[in-house]
């Protein structure tokens, strides 16, 4: 089994004193971030919604294009045979 290297000192710098980001700062603080969190992730939502709903529009559209085609093909077929 390999190890991975060690480094020969000791990495210098500030040790966090543990616990979480949002344990560090005040209620208060921590209140607005909150806030701010969950309307980015609304507007993340909405746009999520917006995205779909355009998608099965587009989608929608061209199925309806498709059928159209198809129509004015038999058409054609029909009146170049003679029916």
């Amino acid at each position: 089994m390999c190890s991975s290297p060690k480094p020969k000192t000791k990495a210098k710098g500030k040790k966090s004193g543990g616990g979480s980001i949002l344990a560090n700062i005040s209620s208060e603080s921590r209140s607005r971030f909150s806030e701010r969190a969950n309307a980015a992730q609304d507007r993340r939502d909405e746009m999520k919604a917006a995205h779909k709903q355009k998608a099965l529009q587009q989608n929608t559209l061209t199925k309806r294009s498709i059928l159209q085609l198809l129509k004015l093909k038999n058409k054609r077929k029909a009146l170049a045979i003679g029916y």
